[in-house]
């Protein structure tokens, strides 16, 4: 082969090469495939079946009449500035436009932009009372199985309907006692008498005292002290023997105790919770009891009058003694009882209260009848009226009001039994006691009890002397 000749097999070789280096950064790509021709679509031949879609109708909702009056009210109830519309007109608007409206509603509430807090709790109020929930029928046993209707939203009612609606549930005689709360948690664990919690859990029993509820009283009901009374040839009666509360400290502290007691047990019961604001509102009557000795004592007195007229009021099923009432009966309570009290200096609540126009007043004496303004004369001194226990039902009656069965001390302002617990110890048995004024004053040439609903020492004042 000549040299020309060899000269131009490599040039094409070489070319070949260049060629296939090509393809190959190339990839290898190739050319898309070409899709076959579609002949054109002949008008002749009509649609295609398999590819042929009817328009599907609107389908139309009509409601029937109940529906739509449930679903305008809704609205109404949902969006204020809707409740005067027409039914037509809500039923005609479309759900967007009432979605919309319920948003812009819920959101001017949360805003506050529109309305203060107060129009705001007052609008929730309304709310809820306009749409009452149902509450499911359950069981409950107080303690493991605990009903959802204990957990329900606080009522905004008075609470003197509190008071009744308790009294409905419970019952004059109450409910059983127990003592399976936790106190502990509350910093009170071990200072409530097992008297105490039952005191609590029946309402109507006369027997309470803020003593039950003080600590120093658990240790002595724990001691097992016991106070034996004879009550006459029916049999005797056993009491814990408990201490009365030396300090104002431990009487605040009792005051704390059985409103907790409450709390837990009868979270429907405000009468302590009322007491209690009536004594801070008032500084624990400090102004009152300026300079006088015994102070819890006094308190103590008072407190437990108030516990026995409300105990009367649970079982007769009236209104308890609210922030007014009570002032009225602690000044009827001190204004009888001041006199007998020293203050400091040694003066007496008498010496202070009287003028020297009342000290030189001749006092009002009859002994013809055997009683005087002073006392009953026959066997008065020895009467001891003393409160019964719960649920006592021997007491003798004594009759029509005499100047033997009407209480001296309640006329001395010194009982601190209730009218309907009020009795004498006797050879005969517990004899009822009347609280009725035992001011002699002459009629038709006799002189006889007053037998009027007051104490002696407020005769002159609410009757007159001469009356």
């Amino acid at each position: 082969m000549d040299e020309e000749a060899f000269t131009t097999n490599a040039r094409e070789a070489t070319g070949n090469l260049e060629d296939e280096f090509s393809r190959t950064r190339a990839g290898f790509r190739q050319d898309p495939p070409q899709r076959p021709s579609v002949p054109p679509l002949d008008p002749s031949a009509g649609p295609d079946p398999g590819r042929t879609v009817e328009p599907r109708q609107p389908q139309s909702f009509v409601p029937d009449s109940d529906t739509r009056a449930a679903a305008t009210e809704y609205v109404r109830q949902k969006i204020r500035h809707l409740a005067d519309a027409p039914d037509a007109y809500l039923a005609q608007q479309p759900i967007d436009v009432v979605v919309r409206a319920l948003l812009q509603e819920e959101n001017n509430e949360q805003s506050g932009a529109n309305r203060n807090l107060e129009a705001k709790m007052h609008a929730n109020f309304q709310r809820v009372t306009d749409n009452p929930v149902m509450v499911p029928a359950g069981m409950d046993n107080r303690s493991s199985i605990l009903h959802g209707g204990r957990y329900l939203g606080g009522a905004g009612v008075l609470l003197q309907r509190h008071w009744h609606e308790g009294r409905k549930a419970w019952g004059a005689a109450g409910i059983p006692t127990i003592s399976n709360y936790d106190m502990e948690a509350v910093s009170a664990a071990g200072c409530i008498t097992a008297k105490g919690w039952d005191m609590i859990h029946h309402p109507g029993n006369p027997d309470i005292s803020i003593r039950m509820f003080s600590v120093t009283n658990v240790g002595q009901a724990a001691s097992g002290s016991r106070m034996v009374q004879v009550l006459g040839e029916e049999g005797i009666a056993v009491h814990d023997n408990m201490k009365d509360i030396a300090d104002m400290a431990e009487l605040k502290l009792a005051i704390r105790n059985v409103r907790l007691a409450a709390h837990q047990a009868a979270d429907w019961n405000f009468t302590f919770e009322v007491l209690d604001g009536f004594l801070l509102a008032n500084d624990y009557m400090e102004k009152e009891l300026a300079g006088v000795n015994k102070k819890a004592a006094i308190l103590s007195g008072v407190i437990d009058h108030i516990l026995k007229l409300n105990a009367a009021r649970y079982t007769q099923d009236t209104d308890f003694l609210d922030a007014t009432k009570l002032m009225a009966t602690w000044i009827a309570w001190w204004g009888a009882r001041k006199s007998g009290y020293t203050f400091s200096g040694g003066s007496s609540g008498s010496n202070q209260a009287a003028s020297g126009n009342n000290r030189n007043k001749p006092k009002n004496n009859f002994s013809g009848n055997g009683f005087s303004n002073s006392g009953f004369n026959n066997g008065g001194n020895s009467f001891r009226p003393q409160q019964q226990p719960f649920g006592f039902n021997q007491v003798r009656s004594s009759g029509p009001p005499s100047n033997e069965n009407m209480c001296r001390r309640f006329n001395n302002g010194q009982c601190s039994n209730h009218w309907s617990a009020c009795s004498v110890s006797t050879n005969k048995g517990p004899l009822r006691l009347y609280h009725l004024c035992n001011y002699a004053v002459k009629r038709d040439g006799k002189f006889e009890p007053c037998k009027q609903k007051h104490m002696r020492s407020d005769h002159e004042k609410l009757v007159g002397k001469n009356n």
